[in-house]
């Protein structure tokens, strides 16, 4: 309860009240750039290996975070087909307030269904890219268009913690700034899950050999020849291997005729 907070708007400006910024958006604010910074980081083991990862650490864990990230999606969702209605129902009520004649519901159920259509229009025909593109470009503009605007008629609003707590404020321009700075932390997350998403994707459509054993400069140059003439790339130790890595072990100890199973594969030069 100490994180919730009452937001209005201050319709006067007249006396000024102290300014201050909630601490939940503070909290916000560190726990995103805390997430981008991981995720920039580590960008190569986002999403797959992550995933993969949470499972096997705590696979309740994983399906309840799964769960809270597509429960905010859904309540967003349905947020802001909510808003939009209540828009269009309040612009077609301000339109006829003046009027004596009563309203037709007509126009309104015509401009909800051709919303509803375009929803679905965007839905079917349009990339995933196109509407997230579009919301932070349009997240952008205005809030560029808030901070440059004159400073009269100034936008300022009233947020409390607590019906006991004493009300602060909180110029709009702070908000368009924190609005952009989100803005660029989440193209940041989403830039570096999709850089990760493509390096796994071309890693897992990569052949690659792991000599998991120290060998001579020789031994070195002959396995890198095999690797590239057969088409595969080839790692060596002592950085460990990766999940879709062939774990070998080259013996020259080994007779050629001889089978060795389990990883790492005991090979010998000519088996390569």
């Amino acid at each position: 309860k100490k994180l919730l907070i009452e937001i209005g708007i201050d319709l006067k400006n007249v006396p000024p009240i102290p300014m201050a910024v909630p601490p939940v958006v503070w909290i916000a604010f560190v726990l995103l750039g805390s997430v981008a910074s991981i995720v920039l980081w580590y960008h190569d083991l986002f999403p797959g290996h992550a995933r993969h990862a949470a499972i096997s650490v705590c696979y309740l864990g994983y399906l309840l975070a799964l769960a809270a990230i597509w429960s905010v999606m859904v309540f967003g969702c349905a947020v802001f087909l909510f808003v939009a209605a209540a828009m269009i129902h309040d612009m077609l009520v301000m339109r006829y307030s003046t009027q004596r004649r009563r309203r037709p519901l007509v126009n309104e159920a015509l401009c909800l269904a051709v919303f509803c259509l375009l929803i679905i229009a965007g839905m079917v025909f349009c990339p995933r890219w196109v509407p997230l593109a579009a919301t932070l470009l349009l997240i952008c503009g205005l809030s560029i268009v808030v901070i440059l605007i004159p400073r009269q008629p100034r936008l300022t609003l009233l947020w409390r913690a607590g019906s006991k707590l004493a009300v602060r404020s909180m110029p709009y321009r702070i908000v368009a700034g924190g609005e952009l700075l989100v803005v660029g932390l989440v193209v940041l997350i989403i830039c570096s899950v999709v850089l990760g998403w493509r390096f796994q994707a071309f890693e897992n459509r990569s052949h690659v050999l792991y000599v998991s054993n120290r060998l001579s400069s020789s031994a070195l140059r002959y396995v890198r020849a095999a690797a590239a003439n057969a088409g595969w790339r080839v790692r060596f130790s002592p950085s460990g291997p990766r999940r879709t890595d062939v774990s070998i072990a080259i013996d020259t100890s080994l007779q050629a005729n001889e089978i060795q199973t389990g990883w790492p594969l005991w090979i010998t030069l000519s088996q390569l």
